[in-house]
Formats: structure tokens, C-alpha cells, sequence
């Protein structure tokens, strides 16, 4: 089971760059119990600028956040014409 995690967004296709994090603490929360519930997961990144993104875990990626693990090259669904690539980490 973890109790951190950390995002880092390392690509975007969006023609201006921007970027949906830091994510709040409300978020976090809410991701970290998501991925230690074991359940499948999809997960929205709000915008401030009317727009979102999500990314969807297999059973495999949830399976090596809840062990401490890493997630690299996670693209996100496209929105406003744009996608994002992200790095998620967690720490137990």
C-alpha cells in the first residue's frame, strides 16, 4: 500500500504549452485511495482553461504504483485537440 505520489508531465502535443498539475491535495488523496483499492482506474486531471484529461491504469501499471513504484509514458485522452504524456510515482 502507498501513501504518496507524484506526476510529472514530460511530453504535450497542445500547440501552447500547459500543463494540469500541480495536481491539489484533494487530488492526491483521491488518486492514492483509487490506486490502493486495486480496482480498475480512470483518472481526471482537471484544466483551469475548460478543459480535462484522463488516464486510465491497467491491473498491471495499479500493481507496481501500490508496490512504490513507477508509471512512465502514460499519454493522457485528448482534449481540445492535445494530449499529455506523464510520469506517475508512488511512494509506500
Amino acid at each position: 500500500m502507498m501513501n504518496a505520489v507524484d506526476a510529472t508531465q514530460t511530453a504535450t502535443t497542445a500547440p501552447m504549452m500547459h500543463d494540469h498539475l500541480p495536481m491539489t491535495q484533494m487530488e492526491q488523496g483521491m488518486l492514492i485511495t483509487r490506486i490502493n483499492s486495486g480496482m480498475p482506474l480512470t483518472f481526471t486531471f482537471a484544466g483551469m482553461d475548460g478543459h480535462s484529461h484522463t488516464l486510465t491504469f491497467t491491473e498491471a501499471e495499479l500493481t507496481t504504483l501500490r508496490g512504490g513504484g513507477m508509471v512512465a509514458g502514460k499519454v493522457s485522452s485528448s482534449d481540445n485537440a492535445h494530449t499529455h504524456t506523464y510520469t506517475i510515482e508512488c511512494m509506500a
